[in-house]
């Protein structure tokens, strides 16, 4: 499973101000790049891994209640930092 978390706005607005030739380039780089996701209304989604911690298997609870699960999103190596960071540096 994966988190999404929109980017600010401001990057779609700079991308925007771009020469079509060089948007089509970032956009193609976007699609290529790990952990992110280009929308077709413009906005970029950086998606995070999830990983569920039982809260019973924390407190040694064998119980079956999801409901008191909890989960962490976690960035395995910054590959989805490195994926932001290359897309601020092509606008």
């Amino acid at each position: 499973d994966h988190c999404h978390i929109s980017i600010s706005s401001t990057v779609s607005e700079r991308m925007a101000r771009l020469p079509r030739e060089c948007i089509l380039s970032v956009e193609e780089k976007i699609h290529n790049l790990n952990l992110l996701d280009l929308l077709p209304d413009g906005d970029i989604m950086a998606c995070f891994p999830v990983v569920r911690m039982a809260t019973g298997d924390e407190a040694g609870d064998d119980s079956d209640d999801d409901q008191d699960d909890t989960y962490e999103v976690q960035d395995t190596n910054n590959e989805t930092a490195k994926s932001l960071y290359q897309v601020l540096q092509l606008i």
